[in-house]
């Protein structure tokens, strides 16, 4: 007996679907930046690999959330576990972006090559003020955008994890059927 797909799960299997996707399309771009990918860095080259894995993972993912297939709440949860963990390490570079005191002293530098002289302080003078606000207000953007994924897929663990939507993934499993089925 199927069972009724609650309409959480499809929105989540349909957002699933999609970020992958858009993931999985970004990869191509990047790899299509990329002349001769066998030149590309180790790392860029992983980087890439670990992004097409997670976005294929991902549509899987969605494609079997939509089939109320037990291991794909569990992949979910994982996916987002692992999102969590990303936005984590994200956040752990935002220090290193607020403090690039080199970055800020070849802009001046180029300031003081481009403009000519007379108008040098008047830039360097608003090129100093863009900079303050900059420092104050890049911390706050840092700590949303590292707040909000770590949010949502909280907030996605949390709904698959609830007793009664497991109920409905053990509803739709057919007898004799594995989990990986």
């Amino acid at each position: 007996m199927e069972a009724k797909r609650p309409l959480g799960i499809t929105v989540l299997g349909w957002l699933f679907i999609i970020a992958g996707a858009f993931g999985l399309s970004g990869v191509i771009i990047n790899a299509g930046g990329y002349p001769h990918i066998a030149r590309m860095e180790f790392r860029a080259s992983l980087m890439l690999l670990l992004n097409g894995a997670l976005a294929l993972a991902s549509i899987a993912c969605g494609a079997f959330l939509l089939k109320l297939k037990s291991w794909a709440r569990k992949l979910a949860i994982i996916l987002c576990l692992a999102n969590i963990g990303v936005a984590l390490a994200n956040f752990r570079l935002a220090p290193a972006l607020l403090k690039n005191q080199q970055e800020f002293e070849k802009n001046e530098q180029l300031i003081r090559q481009r403009y000519k002289p007379e108008y040098q302080q008047e830039a360097l003078e608003e090129y100093r003020r863009i900079k303050q606000a900059s420092d104050k207000v890049l911390p706050v953007i840092l700590g949303i955008m590292a707040a909000l994924p770590i949010a949502w897929n909280a907030v996605v663990i949390y709904y698959l994890s609830r007793p009664k939507l497991q109920e409905k993934f053990e509803e739709n499993r057919q007898p004799g059927e594995s989990d990986l089925q």
